[in-house]
């Protein structure tokens, strides 16, 4: 299923690759990643992946 979404947040314009969050106790649910332009939720129990999410970075003045 795909739902379409318009998301902004502010970015520092580091680089994003790789481990964004990583759940660190089972009270906490997701683990995020980036890789290329992908968002990846993962189920920081069983490491199954749940959700894609196509991002694109760019800057505003």
């Amino acid at each position: 299923m795909k739902v379409p979404t318009a998301l902004e947040f502010p970015h520092s314009g580091a680089a994003l690759e790789g481990i964004i969050f990583k759940a660190d106790s089972m009270e906490v649910k997701w683990d995020i990643y980036i890789y290329d332009s992908l968002f990846l939720f993962a189920r920081s129990w069983t490491g199954d992946l749940c959700y894609r999410a196509v991002f694109s970075s760019a800057r505003t003045q």
